[in-house]
């Protein structure tokens, strides 16, 4: 991915990438490309994910407001499945440790997704959840509608908009 974004031109785009991409050069060609990123957070950033979690653990208890501020949520229906996405951003602060090697970086994004499966004929349930972390960088917090559009993207990694990789 990193030899494919000095290729292309990718100005004022938001690059959204799965925990593979997740890497602080990734997010270094990105900046200097002029461009926002989200880049998911996982076990091979085990560092990083683990002080994001521990992040969302501690504002949970001590600001729930902070939680409130930033909080979007996304219910769509279609193939006989319900997906339901819930969002909380968060400001960067420097209780993370490591969080200055991103480039950019301006917020961490919890996402929790649900997604319930309805079989018609035996009409029974099946639920599941997912709990993921994403780093944003560059302009991502503020871009406004633009910012939501892209949350629903993180499980499909593009390269702006009709650009996937």
């Amino acid at each position: 991915m990193q030899a494919m974004l000095q290729c292309l031109s990718v100005k004022e785009a938001i690059i959204t990438a799965d925990a593979m991409h997740c890497q602080t050069k990734t997010a270094e060609i990105v900046r200097a490309e002029g461009t926002d990123y989200m880049l998911q957070v996982k076990d091979n950033q085990r560092i990083l994910h683990k002080e994001v979690t521990a992040f969302f653990h501690k504002i949970y208890p001590d600001d729930p407001q902070a939680l409130e501020t930033g909080y979007y949520q996304e219910i769509d229906k279609a193939y006989g499945r319900i997906n339901e996405r819930y969002y909380r951003v968060l400001p960067i602060t420097d209780w993370m440790t490591g969080i200055e090697l991103w480039q950019n970086i301006e917020s961490v994004v919890e996402v929790t997704r649900k997604r319930t499966f309805k079989k018609q004929r035996k009409r029974t349930n099946r639920t599941g959840s997912v709990l993921l972390y994403q780093l944003t960088g560059g302009g991502c917090q503020r871009s406004g509608t633009g910012y939501q559009k892209s949350l629903g993207d993180l499980e499909q990694p593009a390269l702006g908009a009709g650009r996937h990789i």
